[in-house]
């Protein structure tokens, strides 16, 4: 299983630790989080 967590900034990132998780930067906004989102799915081919 490969689960990547979306936070818009690395600030509200930097307490959330988890071994089995990636964590991925998406940006601020609806527009930067959806873009974001799909390519990672793209790309990345997480656990949807």
């Amino acid at each position: 299983m490969h689960i990547v967590v979306v936070f818009p900034t690395r600030t509200e990132a930097k307490y959330f630790h988890h071994p089995a998780a990636e964590v991925a930067f998406c940006g601020v906004g609806l527009t930067a989080a959806a873009v974001a989102t799909t390519r990672l799915i793209e790309t990345r081919h997480p656990d949807v």
